[in-house]
């Protein structure tokens, strides 16, 4: 119902009339105030309120029937208890752009400037000339609860996700440009890329990329490569660091590389190890164990072990003054001031070669070699000569000379042991040489004053005291037979020839020699001798 407007003339004066249109009017606008009134003490206004002025709500406010359209308050709107905006989902508008809206699932609640989204999940920018951003957040389930950093171009009907962080962790698009300090513990799942910055994982362990001396990365302690320049976390204390290079050429490589304590100049490379190999700048102290290919252009020294099961190649010099277990091949020039194993074959040029048979025989060839229990050559087109020997216990011990030609097996030509030399130019007969029909043991000995002076293998004894030119020599070790033994006594010049020596009796061990004067007489005079017979050993 309209406010009560009176007819003119109003207002009234002293003996004007009151027509009935007038009194009719003012009834009806009694009546009106009558029935809105009767409602002001209660927690209800029937029908539409609309303020002009401020409206201050010191309790709640509640609209039963709802809100169905806008509320505009032109003043201020304090609320001292709740304010809710719709039921299932609905929109506060703070000025001409902010917004504050929620789902009708109830799972999604969001704050956007120039960016809203609607009760039923759409999208859309308030003002679509300009862009618009949204921070986003929602708890649809328990593996779904996360906060979602929005935006949208200008113009545009699609939003750009630039981060997100919830149950499965930090996601960021974009990447994150700037410092980031992580006081817990950080676990990346998927990848983590720093550009031209540096990651600290603790107070001197630092991580950083040279972004503008190129593709270098380093990982250290205390120190640091960046900007084409080294770096102390703490300037004073010393630093180590791994340097990566990823660059073509013979740049690709890993430096070992380490700072003095208050340096900001350079580090110094303790090793490189990248496509131009392995570079140790203060030697490698304790054993080297390579499993592939060694390739040595300068010096190699190796003062403990080093141990090689793929081949070597050393174009300098490898020096060992330890041991050297060579499992492959070493080509090139090695010198070893201590031992040297070779588990295969040693080949010293293109066909001479050094390698063992089985049973104790070791074999030095010309184009010619062992392989297990086979002879081989070299060449299979070439002949091939070869010495090989045995020193095992109990069996044969000699040398043995062999030759190989081209498609035959090898044969022996020559043998050399405690029989003597054996010749076999044919392979099969056997022709004893230089020893006649024994193997001979020979000592020989000079005897001057009762005692040796020349020669070993002997000692000397006067078995019946001295003064009576007797003397017998003691064999050591003793024949396994007779020998024969020959004496002659020594004078000086002008004595006479009938000076002699006998042998009085000989033994496996022994041989008595007596010595005198032309009268027969025996008498103390020097000697030489010579002992000739067979020995078992």
């Amino acid at each position: 119902m309209p406010i009560y407007v009176p007819a003119q003339p109003y207002p009234k004066k002293a003996n004007d009339n009151i027509r009935s249109s007038d009194w009719n009017s003012a009834i009806d606008e009694v009546a009106r105030l009558s029935d809105a009134t009767q409602y002001l003490g209660r927690d209800t206004f029937k029908g539409p309120l609309t303020i002009d002025g401020a409206l201050t709500v010191k309790g709640a406010l509640t609209a039963s029937g709802g809100i169905s359209g806008p509320v505009t308050v032109s003043g201020a709107l304090t609320v001292s208890g709740a304010l809710k905006v719709g039921s299932t989902g609905g929109m506060l508008e703070i000025g001409s752009q902010a917004r504050i809206s929620q789902q009708n699932s109830a799972a999604w609640f969001g704050l956007g400037l120039n960016l809203q989204t609607t009760g039923d999940g759409n999208w859309s920018l308030v003002d679509t000339s300009k862009p618009g951003v949204n921070f986003h957040m929602g708890c649809s389930s328990a593996n779904n609860q996360e906060f979602r950093f929005t935006r949208r171009e200008a113009n545009t009907t699609s939003n750009q996700m630039l981060a997100t962080i919830g149950t499965d962790g930090l996601t960021v698009s974009g990447g994150i440009n700037g410092p980031i300090s992580v006081k817990g513990e950080l676990t990346v799942t998927a990848g983590l890329t720093i550009n031209g910055s540096i990651m600290s994982m603790s107070e001197t362990t630092v991580v950083a990329t040279n972004a503008s001396g190129g593709p270098w990365a380093s990982f250290g302690s205390n120190a640091y490569y960046r900007g084409n320049r080294w770096n102390l976390a703490k300037t004073a204390e010393p630093g180590v660091c791994l340097v990566m290079s990823s660059q073509g050429g013979v740049n690709r490589q890993f430096a070992f590389c380490r700072m003095e304590a208050g340096s900001t100049t350079s580090g110094t490379d303790l090793a490189t190890l990248g496509t131009g190999g392995l570079t140790v700048t203060g030697g490698i102290n304790g054993p080297l164990t390579v499993k592939g290919a060694l390739t040595v252009t300068g010096l190699l020294t190796a003062s403990a072990g080093l141990t090689v099961t793929g081949n070597q190649t050393v174009s300098g010099e490898l020096t060992v003054t330890g041991l050297l277990r060579a499992n492959g091949e070493i080509n090139g020039g090695v010198v070893v001031r201590g031992n040297l194993k070779v588990n295969s074959i040693l080949e010293v040029d293109s066909i001479t070669r050094v390698s063992q048979h089985p049973n104790y025989w070791a074999v030095f060839g010309s184009n010619m070699y062992s392989s297990g229990s086979t002879f081989r050559l070299v060449n299979s087109a070439v002949k091939g000569a070869n010495i090989h020997m045995s020193g095992q216990d109990g069996g044969t011990t000699e040398f043995r000379f062999a030759l190989m030609d081209p498609g035959q097996n090898q044969r022996n030509i020559a043998f050399i042991g405690r029989e003597g030399i054996t010749s076999s130019p044919n392979g099969s007969e056997l022709r004893r040489v230089a020893t006649g029909h024994e193997f001979l043991y020979i000592i020989r000995g000079q005897v001057e004053n009762g005692a040796p002076s020349v020669g070993t293998g002997y000692t000397v004894t006067r078995p019946n005291g001295t003064g009576n030119g007797i003397y017998q020599i003691n064999f050591n070790p003793a024949f396994s037979n007779w020998p024969v033994v020959v004496a002659t006594q020594m004078g000086a010049q002008g004595n006479s020839t009938l000076d002699n020596a006998i042998i009085v009796r000989t033994g496996f061990e022994f041989a008595q020699i007596k010595v005198g004067g032309s009268n027969g007489v025996g008498a103390d005079r020097a000697f030489t001798f010579i002992a000739m017979g067979p020995r078992t050993t």
